[in-house]
Formats: C-alpha cells, sequence, structure tokens
C-alpha cells in the first residue's frame, strides 16, 4: 500500500472507530501537563496490533461489566500520546472527514510551545484548545457534518 493509501485508510478507520483528543497527564500541579492522543478500540485484536506495530503507541484491553456498554466482548484499544501524536494527526488531516476539525486544534495546539516550553499566555490557549476538543468529542450527536465536508 502506498503512503497516501495508508494515510487514508488509516484517517478511515479513526473517523469511524477512533478518537483525537488533548488529555491532561501527571498527577497535580505544578506537573500536569496536557498532551495531544490518538487512538481507536476494536474488538478485532489483530488490527489493533497492526496499528501499535505500524505506528507506535501501547495496546490496553477492558471488558463491559454485564449490563453496562454496548457489547461484552473484549475491547483492545490503541493509542499514542504527544509529539508522535501529533505528527500523527497532522498527516492524517488532509484524508480526516468526521474528526478533521479536532485534528486542526490539534495541530495549533502543538505550535503554541516556544522552544519546547510554554509560557502563561500559551498554557491558557492550550486549556482553551483542549476545551474545544472535548466539546465536539462530547457532541452527542455524533460529529457535526459540513455541508462541504466530502467536497474534494
Amino acid at each position: 500500500m502506498k503512503i497516501t493509501e495508508e494515510l487514508a485508510w488509516l484517517a478511515g478507520f479513526i473517523d469511524g472507530d477512533g478518537y483525537i483528543s488533548i488529555c491532561w497527564r501527571g498527577s497535580k500541579p505544578p506537573y500536569k501537563y496536557l498532551r495531544a492522543i490518538v487512538g481507536a478500540t476494536q474488538a478485532n485484536f489483530e488490527i489493533i496490533c497492526y496499528l501499535r506495530d505500524r505506528y507506535g503507541g501501547h495496546i490496553s484491553t477492558w471488558k463491559n461489566k454485564e449490563g453496562i456498554g454496548v457489547t461484552k466482548k473484549q475491547q483492545f484499544q490503541w493509542a499514542m500520546e504527544g509529539t508522535c501524536a501529533e505528527e500523527l494527526i497532522v498527516r492524517l488531516t488532509p484524508y480526516l472527514k468526521i474528526k478533521r476539525e479536532q485534528a486542526l486544534i490539534v495541530k495549533e495546539f502543538s505550535g503554541l510551545s516556544i522552544n519546547g516550553r510554554k509560557n502563561k499566555e500559551s498554557r491558557t490557549r492550550q486549556i482553551e484548545c483542549r476545551e474545544k476538543v472535548v466539546s465536539l468529542n462530547n457532541y452527542k450527536g455524533g460529529n457535526l457534518i459540513h455541508e462541504n465536508m466530502f467536497a474534494e
């Protein structure tokens, strides 16, 4: 598969079964910090292993308890965080349809550090980026579909 085909496939997979977000890490202030994250959850372990082997990141597993959630099947989650996630999200952005807006916010988020350090203003803007992404991800009707979403 060509690189562009691979990225288009992954973007479709992320649009359908994945997520793009900005999450808090660390324990307590002043050690708390924000990181970009991209990942997907599936019952198919083989595809999750492929994502980890191809792109890096880690795998976690969980199973819904009886009566909670949509499925009782074992679920596998692939995720990657930080700079690697930011770089992958930027590469996926042209191919994303449903989660493009989250990707663009992560791109803005990743440009907010100066020489690897964050000042108070950039920290405030990073928190605003996180709030925007969380709001988009929590939209109960799914992501908003724009008229020109499938335009070339």
